[in-house]
């Protein structure tokens, strides 16, 4: 990477070379919504050349401040707060962390918001070492004040790079430190989401039964299979009304990958949204979400996807649907409903 000044502002410039795909997901997430804790960035396209521009106007990345001295207790707090919080806001934009680059280099202090802010690079099979191996590394490195007592990196160290922690364990670990406390005891497994099994089961062409949710190129899951359903009291995100085939017409479900409950498609045409009145299946605390966002249409045993004059998009597999068009669906198919991703099967 190298930087650039344009319009009086500077940019870290990342040119993308004939390898480089875009991961569309991920930058339209970037493009249509400011997420604090990353670094602006747009898509600078010049002759047969394209570039990703991250504004860094005002800001010094983490690699100089460290040449320019030691970082103490009260600066390597606010540096480890922001990047927990950064992780945890990405989750809910369906970013993966391994986009952020957690390095020195591409880890900016914003001195203005006493923060600092990551690069996010939206290209397919980016994969950086994520923040418990950038914390393991940086926490046993002799770049802090010496004249504090040392004993809370040992407390971050053992918080964030050996406990299994979730980010939200983390984040209240590294406030407990800030206040002077002994972390709290973990309060949730540090848990990337995990493929689910499912029961052994005859699969309904007569082939093998699928075993386990893998993700496929195109956002969506092979025929590997499906997670568990999950049950009804550890499931908090959405409200089924009844009436249908609770087994779903023809087998079919959706999957929710937020809280991987099974949702069986039980009408021929299965309406989602936020408003509990006009759906079938409500999903609930998502403002981004419209009244009647989608539906899935079961027409000639066949299955079809129209978007209803959402706000936000409908998504199949990374292509946006036109208001009213119809995109047939097939076993293993993302569908993404403004921010909400769900996978359908069949």
């Amino acid at each position: 990477m190298e930087y650039i000044q344009q319009d009086n502002r500077e940019f870290l410039c990342r040119k993308l070379g004939p390898e480089d795909k875009i991961d569309t997901v991920t930058f339209g997430m970037l493009q249509n919504n400011r997420i604090s804790g990353l670094l602006p960035m747009h898509l600078q396209e010049q002759d047969d050349e394209k570039a990703l521009l991250f504004d860094v106007t005002g800001l010094s990345s983490l690699q100089t401040s460290l040449r320019r001295g030691r970082l103490s207790k009260s600066g390597l707090l606010v540096l480890l707060k922001s990047l927990a919080n950064t992780v945890a806001e990405v989750e809910d934009y369906l970013i993966p962390e391994e986009m952020l680059v957690f390095d020195d280099e591409s880890i900016f202090l914003d001195p203005r918001e006493n923060r600092a802010v990551i690069l996010c690079l939206p290209i397919e099979r980016t994969v950086s070492a994520g923040l418990r191996e950038y914390c393991r590394l940086l926490l046993r490195r002799d770049t802090f004040d010496p004249s504090e007592n040392q004993r809370y990196l040992d407390l971050l160290y053992t918080a964030i790079c050996v406990d299994d922690r979730s980010i939200a364990s983390i984040c209240d670990a590294i406030r407990a430190v800030e206040r002077g406390d002994a972390p709290p005891p973990p309060s949730g497994s540090s848990g990337r989401r995990k493929a689910q099994s499912v029961p052994s089961a005859p699969a309904p062409d007569g082939g093998r039964a699928p075993q386990k949710l893998v993700r496929g190129e195109q956002g969506g899951f092979s025929d590997a299979g499906a997670p568990r359903k999950l049950n009804r009291g550890g499931y908090d995100g959405g409200t089924m009304r009844s009436g249908g085939d609770e087994a779903g017409l023809s087998g079919a479900y959706l999957v929710r990958e937020k809280t991987g409950e099974q949702i069986p498609i039980t009408k021929s045409e299965f309406r989602l949204g936020k408003n509990q009145m006009q759906t079938d299946f409500c999903i609930q605390g998502n403002p981004t979400i419209s009244r009647l966002h989608a539906a899935i249409l079961y027409r000639n045993r066949r299955f079809f996807i129209v978007d209803k004059n959402s706000a936000n998009g409908t998504y199949v597999n990374k292509e946006q649907l036109r208001n009213g068009q119809e995109v047939p669906l097939s076993r293993g198919d993302s569908i993404r409903l403004s921010n909400e991703m769900f996978y359908f099967f069949v």
